[in-house]
Parts: structure tokens; C-alpha cells; sequence
């Protein structure tokens, strides 16, 4: 009996809470798709696109296996390619991989085993966004950019991802 009425009030506190009432205004509007969101929108989609194939050319480049991106901001690729090198210096999946990233090169990434993958693989999720910049004005700056790779902290966080992968090459 008790969990059933933990179950009713579970579903009953979704169906009677709702947005408050400011951000169902706010819903309303943006699903009018008014020009300008469309055109935030757009630019939104532009920079991800931008950002996501750069690593997407560095994963591929280094011997990475993976899917091209097409529509998200997150990469997951597969370094079984360096499973021997790596393995040598004590990495045995990818919770050992995303934290020999970060600590060798400053690379930082979620393990596959985060999102459920097996342990043992070699596989890890790129977040692109994170790319776009520290401050507010960095992240505008890129949304608003022609070439947002060619902005100094957007070319470095890549150059990074470079450096790091093209050093796992020569272990």
C-alpha cells in the first residue's frame, strides 16, 4: 500500500504543478516562432554545426572512430585504435581514459561508462558547447562570428584537443 501512494503522488504532483505563470508566457511566445528567435535560432544552429565538425576534423584526423555530427553538439567517439599504447600506461576503459585526458593533455570529456557504455571500451562524450567561451561576451562573440574557430579561445580549446590527441599517436 505504501508504495502504491507514493506512486499516486508521484503522478498527482505532475499533474496538478504547471510553469508558473511568467515562463508559460514566455512559452507561448517562442513557440510562435517569432523572427527573433528564429534568427537566435539560426545562429544557434550555425555555431554548433561550426564548432562540432572542427572536432569532429580533429577526432577523425587523430584515428578516432566517429559519426559525423548533424544536428547536436556532443561527439562520441571510440580511441580502440590506442587501446595497446594506453593500455600500457594503466588505462583499462573509459572512467581510466577521461581521466588520463584531463590529466596528461587537459582534456576534459564524460566517460562512456557514464552514459551506460561498457566499462572496458575506450569511448567518451566531446561536449563542443563548453567550447564557445568562459564569459557571456565570449559566447555571444562566437554566436555572432563568421568564423568562430578563428576566435583566439575557440582555436586554442581545438588546438588543445590537437595536441592531446596527436601526442596519444606517438605513445
Amino acid at each position: 500500500m505504501r508504495i502504491f501512494r507514493e506512486r499516486v503522488i508521484g503522478i498527482a504532483s505532475e499533474l496538478w504543478s504547471s510553469l508558473a505563470a511568467p515562463m508559460q508566457d514566455v512559452a507561448a511566445y517562442v513557440l510562435d516562432d517569432p523572427d527573433s528567435v528564429m534568427i537566435q535560432v539560426a545562429a544557434s544552429r550555425r555555431l554548433h554545426e561550426r564548432i562540432s565538425l572542427a572536432v569532429y576534423g580533429i577526432l577523425t584526423a587523430a584515428g578516432a572512430a566517429v559519426r559525423k555530427p548533424n544536428a547536436a553538439f556532443y561527439s562520441y567517439p571510440d580511441l580502440e585504435c590506442f587501446r595497446p599504447a594506453l593500455a600500457a600506461r594503466g588505462v583499462k576503459g573509459s572512467d581510466d581514459l577521461a581521466e588520463f585526458l584531463l590529466d596528461q593533455y587537459g582534456i576534459g570529456v564524460l566517460s562512456g561508462a557514464a552514459f551506460g557504455d561498457n566499462p572496458g571500451a575506450f569511448r567518451f562524450r566531446v561536449a563542443t558547447s563548453l567550447l564557445y567561451g568562459e564569459t557571456d561576451e565570449q559566447r555571444w562573440t562566437a554566436l555572432s562570428s563568421d568564423h568562430p574557430t578563428e576566435l583566439p579561445w575557440i582555436a586554442a580549446a581545438l588546438e588543445q584537443l590537437k595536441s592531446g590527441l596527436t601526442a596519444l599517436r606517438s605513445l
